[in-house]
């Protein structure tokens, strides 16, 4: 009888296999190496688009690479960025008009950066190579918050509420990696613990937790495929779809795994349901 770890072990190599699915369909044609077309009236907002997805691809590879290698709390703090991305685009999708305020926000936030950078560290410009656009005598640019590039809905919170997102998106996956971006304390009492003799930190659990990590990345990264099949008309569908049913499959198989997680906490010690394995 396989024990509770074996599968969990087993529920990762599945998630793991899947994220390469999806990979796949990254890396091959149609959405590889094709010219994709947008309406005129959608191009800017399928240029932001893209843009973010290829940044969320990459951020998607490394949390698997990061996971694989016993990295799983680092592969966390990817998993916030992939998930704030997946807000962005979601809001793009929904109100592509407003594509036009995050490019315009790009701008100011290189300038203000730029002139900073003229004034505090000019060399470090000649070092990265940058071009300069503004000279020292420019007005002074206004410190701009890299977050609140909309007008109306200036945080991610809000900008995910009003895509339509599901808000346990945000209060549980998005915190749920936020809570070791910030170092927060409940993170202590998880990994940390006091003895007489010192104290330990360790991270034991990664080969449980991981599993955790990469379904949040397969789930926000599959929902992306599905923003460019509808918005940039990319003809991925029947395999979207097919990679969907495989999805609720694993995701069924993973809530079956918690429920005897807590099945097993709940029988006492002594119980023959403990025996075996």
């Amino acid at each position: 009888m396989s024990t509770l770890l074996d599968q969990t072990e087993q529920d990762y190599q599945d998630w793991n296999q899947f994220a390469a699915k999806l990979w796949a369909v990254v890396k091959e044609p149609p959405l590889a190496g094709s010219k994709l077309s947008a309406p005129p009236e959608f191009v800017t907002a399928g240029a932001v688009l893209m843009f973010h997805f290829v940044r969320a691809s990459r951020t998607f590879q490394a949390i698997g690479l990061l996971a694989a290698n016993g990295f799983t709390q680092d592969a966390l703090v990817l998993a916030r960025t992939l998930v704030e991305v997946f807000f962005e685009m979601a809001f793009i999708a929904r109100f592509p008009d407003d594509a036009v305020f995050y490019l315009e926000h790009a701008e100011k936030i290189e300038r203000s950066w730029q002139q900073r950078a003229k004034t505090q560290a000019p060399e470090l410009l000649t070092f990265l190579g940058v071009a300069e656009e503004i000279s020292t005598a420019d007005p002074p640019q206004k410190r701009v918050g890299h977050g609140a590039w909309h007008p109306k809905f200036k945080s991610v919170r809000q900008r995910a509420e009003a895509a339509g997102v599901p808000m346990t998106d945000y209060d549980l996956l998005y915190a749920l990696a936020s809570r070791y971006v910030h170092g927060s304390g409940d993170w202590l009492r998880e990994v940390m613990k006091v003895a007489p003799d010192g104290v330990y930190v360790s991270y034991g659990s990664d080969r449980m937790e991981r599993r955790l990590v990469l379904f949040i990345a397969c789930d926000k990264f599959l929902e992306m495929l599905f923003m460019l099949e509808g918005c940039l008309k990319v003809p991925i569908r029947d395999r979207i779809m097919e990679l969907k049913r495989e999805y609720d499959a694993l995701v069924s198989k993973g809530a079956a795994i918690v429920n005897l997680k807590y099945a097993l906490e709940a029988t006492p010690n002594n119980s023959p349901d403990r025996r075996g394995g």
